[in-house]
């Protein structure tokens, strides 16, 4: 009974148009339309709270996916600690509102992916499909600024066409065997070096790899020996793959462009992650100077701005000081860290409570817990990376939220292997 219960959630069967599965695939497209209000607000911002509430009502629906409930704690914690940062400091009503809104969106988007997928692995597969529909109409119809030029030009690919492509062609590869999964996700791999979507490269890697080197382990010391030793291995390889991936970048395969981007963040010797991204050293120290309630809503601040410019000069990068007046909002490039800065300890709390479900997810995988497949650890590895090294942006509040979600729908496969306590507390 445990067996085919975790095997119907593992592997999608024959996906039914149903009122669950339009809202996963529609909400996401609905990122696509946009609209000034405050803040940039998505068409599927306007929807997602009253659709929530009527999940919530619903008798139809229920949390039923492991630390759902925690998820959503996490979060309205973050939004308290938001009110009271910004309360004491004082923040201007157009500053607060744009990320206590981004908050509770982020939390609304959450909770009704978490109703409406619930223990349904096809659900979320179609919300895959929906962002990855989503990443290419945004191309399509130029709303994001970044995602310009040709379909292939590396700025495009990079801000969302890779992404987009990547989910459509992983999620059909997903009924194959692991074998093509993991070439499929080689070949991609190779179109990021070729497009310079660094971000991309070593987790899309990581991703085809660990289909491949999963292992089954049913002791709990076995498990964390063996994840261990992958993670140490992974480590290990990190400096190996820096080269690896320098001289290929030195020998011009990607491109001249590539090249110099390359070079200038290199050149004061800190390496590819830091030198792109100065704005972390500054960021640590905005952390430090308020760790518990943080700077407040789109904070600015000149000195850290000004330590900002100078590190990227001590990098040899080119530092706008004809800017500077411009934008003096403290510099992070971090989820967990904007998050921090903002608003306080209980910002930093929910990343790493959702850092560490997606770790823990991923490491199910690896131990044979639970059903992965290739497109799912790229997703998840991609969000671990995200947590922290990129900013929070405008649509991350729908796909971090999907993508949560999916995290839980793998621990939950991995709580029903292990016996049939866990499905009582289910609905069929």
């Amino acid at each position: 009974m445990t067996t085919q219960a975790s095997a119907h959630i593992a592997q999608p069967a024959g996906l039914s148009v149903s009122f669950a599965g339009l809202c996963c695939f529609l909400l996401p497209v609905l990122c696509v339309p946009t609209v000034q209000v405050v803040g940039q607000l998505m068409l599927a911002d306007i929807v997602i709270i009253p659709l929530f509430l009527y999940l919530l009502m619903s008798r139809h629906y229920a949390f039923v996916l492991p630390f759902a409930r925690l998820c959503l704690g996490f979060i309205a914690l973050w939004f308290l600690s938001a009110v009271i940062t910004d309360v004491y400091r004082g923040t201007s009503a157009s500053d607060f509102l744009r990320t206590w809104s981004k908050i509770v969106l982020l939390g609304s988007y959450f909770g009704a992916f978490a109703l409406l997928i619930g223990a349904r692995r096809e659900r979320l597969y179609i919300a895959f499909a929906g962002i990855g529909v989503m990443f290419l109409l945004r191309w399509v119809v130029a709303s994001n600024p970044y995602q310009l030029g040709g379909f292939f030009s590396p700025m495009a690919w990079k801000f969302g066409n890779g992404e987009g492509v990547m989910l459509l062609v992983g999620l059909a590869l997903i009924p194959v065997s692991k074998w093509l999964q993991s070439g499929g996700l080689l070949g991609f791999a190779a179109l990021h070096f070729l497009f310079n979507a660094r971000a991309l490269i070593a987790s899309t890697v990581i991703a085809a790899l660990a289909p491949l080197v999963s292992v089954k382990a049913r002791s709990t010391t076995a498990q964390v020996l063996l994840v261990g030793s992958m993670l140490a291995g992974i480590a290990a390889l990190i400096p190996i793959g820096e080269l690896a991936y320098t001289a290929l970048i030195e020998a011009g395969i990607a491109g001249d462009a590539a090249l110099e981007k390359h070079r200038a963040q290199t050149r004061a010797g800190t390496g590819v992650l830091i030198g792109g991204r100065a704005e972390m050293l500054v960021s640590w120290r905005a952390v430090l100077d308020s760790p518990v309630l943080g700077h407040g809503s789109w904070a600015e601040n000149i000195e850290y701005k000004v330590d900002y410019l100078r590190a990227r000069e001590a990098m040899g990068m080119t530092a706008p000081w004809d800017q500077l007046h411009l934008d003096l909002q403290i510099p992070s490039h971090s989820h967990v860290l904007g998050a921090w800065i903002e608003s306080g300890f209980a910002g930093a709390l929910f990343w790493g409570a959702a850092f560490v479900l997606m770790a823990r997810a991923l490491a199910y995988g690896l131990v044979k817990q639970a059903f992965v497949s290739g497109i799912e650890y790229a997703v998840l590895l991609r969000c671990l990376w995200e947590i922290l090294f990129s900013p929070f942006g405008l649509y991350y509040r729908l796909t971090m939220a999907v993508f949560l979600v999916g995290a839980l729908c793998i621990i939950g496969d991995a709580k029903m292997s292990s016996g049939p306590k866990y499905l009582l507390k289910r609905r069929p």
